[in-house]
């Protein structure tokens, strides 16, 4: 099986990409299958729905409130499900390619330029209702189980509240060590291949603007400099990761004059999909 990663910042074009090929292989899913990340439960086959589902909630409700406490810890969360969802579709129907959109290291890596600097201190009480909080206070538990025996970073007082701070030290490790806690900790392995998505600085302004103008809630990152900041830091990510496994192919696919179905086929052509 070929693990393959469509990655790429809001505009690009991934999730559109991978609901092309869900759709194509939908009745061939031993060829090839392809998830979404972090909306996991769009397939509700996949495990952990009720979970994802309600962590996405959580990442707009941050969204609308401009919390980006409450916005990193909903992406991180969402990001420990990756591995459980990945070997659900591996071990259920044995593709020849699995995709994922988007990649848990990768993203991470480049994302947490941007929010780690905005973790000053543990949630507010009151950020979130008290089912949520139960709910996702027990998630955090499992998460905290995952951490590596020797880590360097203190997990004694990790629960829902201090999630914010666990992260900020988490992210502080240097790369190496880094990369290894995120492995135990989203349960997963670098990919076989990423294929990295880019547009034009021109045309992720104007898919931006569609975006807004068809009413869709702007993200806390979706600013245009910093969308063109992460393209170019998640390019760097994708590298560095192949550096640490040199078996990675990495493919860099320039959308912005691409219709889906052309993307979608060099995709193929790159990746080795028939």
């Amino acid at each position: 099986m070929k693990r393959i990663s469509i990655c790429g910042v809001d505009g690009t074009g991934k999730t559109s990409v991978i609901q092309k090929i869900q759709q194509r292989f939908s009745a061939t899913p031993a060829e090839a299958c392809a998830f979404r990340v972090t909306q996991y439960h769009d397939d509700p086959r996949a495990p952990l729905g009720e979970l994802s589902a309600l962590i996405d909630r959580v990442s707009v409700q941050a969204d609308k409130t401009g919390d980006p406490l409450l916005k990193t810890s909903a992406l991180f969360l969402a990001m420990t499900m990756f591995g459980d969802v990945e070997a659900y579709y591996a071990e259920t129907f044995k593709p020849r390619f699995l995709f994922s959109e988007r990649q848990a290291l990768a993203d991470s890596l480049a994302y947490s330029k941007f929010y780690k600097g905005l973790l000053t201190g543990p949630l507010k009480r009151d950020a979130l209702d008290a089912e949520t909080t139960l709910k996702l206070g027990r998630w955090v538990e499992t998460v905290r189980a995952r951490v590596p025996a020797d880590s360097p970073v203190d997990t004694t007082r990790l629960d829902l509240l201090t999630l914010p701070l666990f992260i900020r030290a988490l992210f502080d490790l240097p790369p190496p060590e880094l990369v290894a806690h995120l492995k135990a900790i989203y349960r997963c392995a670098t990919p076989n291949e990423v294929v990295l998505l880019k547009v034009s600085p021109t045309k992720l302004a104007e898919r931006m603007a569609q975006k807004a103008a068809g009413g869709a809630q702007r993200e806390l990152h979706e600013k245009l400099h910093v969308l063109e900041a992460l393209q170019g830091g998640l390019e760097q990510c994708c590298r560095l990761l192949s550096t640490f496994a040199p078996s990675l192919e990495f493919h860099a696919l320039d959308t912005s004059e691409l219709s889906i179905e052309a993307a979608c086929e060099r995709v193929y052509e790159l990746t080795g999909v028939r």
